[in-house]
C-alpha cells in the first residue's frame, strides 16, 4: 500500500507535520477485482486511547470507491503529548457491510469485532507526528522599584 499526502509518497515511519496531513491522502494498492477492502487509520497514542482518523469499507478496486465509515479527519496531536504514531492498515472483508459510526475514540477490538475483521492485515504503513507548537516567547513584564516606590512598567525580552 502507497500512501500519498499532496502528492508526495509517504515512506513508512516518516515524520510528518500536522498541517502537511490535513487533506485526504491518496491510496494506492493493488486490490484485486472482485473482492472488498475496509482501510483503518488511526492514533494508538492519543490521549483518548485509541482515536481513528479514517475508515473506510467496502471498497472495491481503488478506494475512491469505497464508503467512509469515519469520514478523514487530519492528525492533530496536542501539545506536549509527543510523538503520535499514525497507522494505516488494510483488510479484505469477506461481506459487505452496511452501518453507521460517530464515534471516534473507540478500542481497536471491538472495532474489528463490529467490522468482522479477523486475522492480519493485508498491507500496513505508518507515519509519525507531534504537534508543532513551541512557537513565540511570551514576553514578561515586570516592575521597576526605586527606593521603595513603584515606577513604569518595561518589557524584558
Amino acid at each position: 500500500m502507497e500512501v500519498y499526502y499532496n502528492n508526495k509518497l509517504v515512506n513508512n515511519n516518516e515524520f510528518l507535520k500536522p498541517s502537511e496531513t490535513q487533506s485526504k491522502p491518496q491510496i494506492k494498492y493493488s486490490f484485486e477485482n472482485n473482492k472488498l477492502y475496509t482501510l483503518l487509520m488511526y492514533d494508538p497514542d492519543s490521549i483518548h486511547g485509541n482515536r481513528f482518523h479514517w475508515i473506510a469499507i467496502n471498497i472495491v478496486n481503488d478506494i475512491k470507491n469505497g464508503n467512509d465509515l469515519l469520514p478523514y479527519t487530519g492528525p492533530a496531536p496536542p501539545p506536549k503529548t509527543g510523538t503520535h504514531h499514525y497507522i494505516f492498515e488494510l483488510y479484505e472483508q469477506d461481506r459487505n457491510i452496511d452501518m453507521k459510526l460517530e464515534e471516534r475514540n473507540i478500542p481497536m477490538d471491538f472495532v474489528k469485532k463490529m467490522l468482522n475483521i479477523a486475522g492480519e492485515p493485508i498491507s500496513v504503513m505508518h507515519f509519525i507526528s507531534k504537534n508543532q507548537s513551541g512557537g513565540k516567547r511570551k514576553k514578561r513584564t515586570k516592575r521597576r522599584r526605586t527606593k521603595g516606590k513603584r515606577t513604569k512598567r518595561y518589557r524584558r525580552y
